[in-house]
């Protein structure tokens, strides 16, 4: 149509308005509505509204773009050839469980994803106390030891950055 989604989105009740009166009246009889052009949404948010419409993502994976500027990520769906190795990943962060342990100290699960999987990330106590302002839907880079614990690959966190535009382009050295 020529138009943004946001645009359309933005104008859809004088549009279907517009097409409600055509049904019934002339169209030479019905005024035109005026539609107020707007810029795109951002890729972010496009991205979400894919995931949240489909269930998956269609265009890109959130984490596409940082994966493209890094040269040292395995993608998750490889995880398993580098039992007890550490490696490198690039996730989103699908959710998050804290737990407290025996001695009272906290710890998390992560369930992360990439643009092939999901896997699951332990962060024990020692690194809990550093990333506990980790969230769901947050992109973080994780540096740890790939683990099998009851038959499924896992990794332990050893060191974990959170990434955004901002963030990412003054830590791309981290490693």
């Amino acid at each position: 149509f020529n138009y943004t989604r946001k645009t359309l989105i933005n104008n859809l009740d004088s549009l279907l308005n517009y097409a409600s009166l055509c049904k019934d009246l002339d169209k030479e009889f019905v005024l035109k509505p005026e539609i107020i052009n707007e810029d795109e949404y951002d890729l972010a948010y496009l991205i979400e509204l894919e995931k949240e419409l489909y269930g998956f993502y269609i265009t890109n994976h959130p984490t596409f773009s940082y994966k493209q500027k890094e040269r040292d990520i395995i993608n998750l769906i490889d995880v398993e050839k580098y039992f007890n190795k550490f490696i490198n990943v690039i996730v989103l962060v699908e959710k998050i469980k804290e737990i407290t342990t025996k001695n009272g100290d906290k710890m998390m699960f992560i369930l992360g994803s990439d643009e092939e999987m999901q896997r699951d990330f332990t962060v024990f106590p020692k690194e809990y106390e550093k990333y506990f302002t980790i969230q769901k839907g947050d992109i973080v880079k994780i540096f740890g030891k790939v683990e099998k614990r009851n038959g499924t690959y896992q990794i332990i966190v050893s060191k974990l950055w959170k990434l955004n535009a901002r963030e990412y382009e003054e830590n791309k050295n981290y490693s």
